[in-house]
């Protein structure tokens, strides 16, 4: 059952206008206790959302085959810390300075590279608007069990977690957490150079 929301009003980080803090606890299955947290703010629409464990984990990798519809049902929590690829549709979800974290699925996961991919091909110039249709064509086929690929979500905080079908969990290393990175989220638009 969720704990009581709590709101507090606090300086909106955007315009310093007054804005809403809201906390929410609640149980996750096969997550443990969390803490749903936003940022919204009336005057200048900034709105800021993370999900943040109450209890501490490993640095963890999961991985999730997805090979027919039905995985696209894989259940991805992910804190602000989370790491997410699609190294076969060329995508990156890597923390930065405004990564939010959320709860959804495989699928909501491909909603949302869809919008950002619709977006690319809406604004961008020739190449980048062919590259984004293609991308936009490889999701279409992953969404009809067309074409085979894996999310991967490592977290060096332990703070994220992926439940499904085919997902398989492991421990990071120390070597491999010092290699993860962080930054924006990335579409990767420009051509992969031809194998020889």
């Amino acid at each position: 059952m969720p704990g009581r929301p709590r709101s507090t009003e606090i300086p909106c980080p955007n315009c310093s206008k007054k804005a809403w803090f809201v906390e929410v606890s609640h149980d996750v299955p096969h997550f443990g206790r969390t803490l749903f947290t936003t940022v919204d703010c009336p005057h200048c629409g900034f709105r800021l959302s993370d999900v943040l464990p109450a209890e501490f984990h490993d640095p963890t990798c999961f991985t999730a085959e997805v090979k027919k519809p039905r995985d696209l049902e894989t259940k991805i929590i992910r804190s602000s810390s989370g790491i997410l690829k699609i190294s076969k549709l060329g995508v990156s979800v890597e923390p930065g300075n405004a990564a939010e974290g959320f709860i959804s699925n495989v699928e909501g996961l491909l909603d949302r590279v869809e919008a950002a991919l619709k977006a690319i091909a809406f604004d961008a110039g020739s190449p980048a608007r062919k590259a984004a249709e293609k991308k936009l064509k490889q999701i279409q086929r992953a969404r009809q069990g067309k074409l085979a690929f894996t999310v991967t979500l490592s977290d060096p905080f332990g703070n994220s977690g992926m439940v499904g079908f085919h997902v398989k969990q492991r421990k990071l290393s120390a070597s491999e957490v010092k290699k993860l990175q962080t930054g924006l989220s990335v579409l990767e638009l420009r051509p992969r150079p031809e194998a020889n």
